[in-house]
């Protein structure tokens, strides 16, 4: 149980709802090279997206066998992805929403990676006032690090989908219903934190009927808490506490798996 005469700190937290099978890399070095290992396609949920209306783009992604992708934050080493969108006048693009990752300690080093099939999610906000039939082209540049288990190459990729204003009807519903399903969802409740001298407690209301195993906390806030050290999971009644190394200040954020 969290004392109480600890200074609390709000934390913002997210549940996941699938956990994909994932892997990560022993150490990095830098390759120049044509060949990609990571496979990207840019999918819309609708080829046809409504004038004044919210698109949701997928970026599906496939690594290589024996290669792997990296999360939002990759842990103790590699780098996030960066993305660069080019987009028609007043279309604009908010932050990608990305799958659970998985963990794998090596050498000491924590990394937050994916070797099977995922797809971050953008939505983009198509303008109101555009007439049915104008041409939408999407274009993105984006610049990643993929890893085996013995080498990490930085590349890039320039991916194109070309849409056009219509009526909005849905394409590809079953594959973005898993994407979807695959990306975390906001907790109900606040969740809260407190430090002491052995570390950071972080308490997430959870209803004791839920059931979770193999919890994890992912974090999105760099520095929060050491990501190679060991997290103890307990639960009582209604709360889930996971109790790791770390000095955090502030506001967090993360993701509860």
């Amino acid at each position: 149980m969290i004392d109480t005469r600890m200074a609390m700190r709000t934390l913002r937290c997210v549940l996941m709802t699938v956990l994909l099978a994932l892997c990560a890399p022993a150490f990095a070095e830098s390759l120049n090279g044509s060949s990609q290992h990571l496979t990207m396609r840019l999918v819309a949920d609708s080829a046809t997206p409504k004038a004044g209306a919210p698109l949701t783009i997928a970026i599906a992604t496939t690594p290589e066998e024996g290669w792997h992708g990296y999360w939002r934050v990759p842990g103790d080493a590699g780098f996030p992805a960066t993305f660069e969108w080019t987009l028609p006048k007043g279309v604009t693009a908010g932050e990608p929403e990305w799958p659970v990752p998985t963990t794998l300690l090596i050498a000491g080093l924590m990394n937050y990676v994916y070797e099977a099939p995922y797809a971050p999610l953008v939505t983009l906000q198509v303008p109101a006032g555009l007439a049915a039939g104008t041409k939408l082209p999407i274009r993105l540049k984006t610049s990643y690090l993929v890893c085996s288990a013995t080498i990490c190459v930085p590349e890039e990729q320039a991916l194109s989908l070309d849409l056009v204003v219509g009526d909005g009807a849905p394409a590809q519903a079953g594959a973005f219903a898993g994407w979807r399903r695959a990306i975390p969802k906001p907790l109900d409740a606040q969740a809260t934190y407190a430090v002491d001298a052995e570390g950071v407690r972080i308490a997430v209301p959870i209803p004791a009927s839920a059931d979770v195993k193999d919890a994890f906390f992912f974090p999105v806030t760099v520095g929060a808490i050491d990501y190679a050290a060991p997290q103890k999971v307990t639960r009582v009644g209604d709360t889930l506490t996971v109790a790791t190394k770390g000095k955090p200040s502030g506001l967090i954020e993360g993701v509860l798996r």
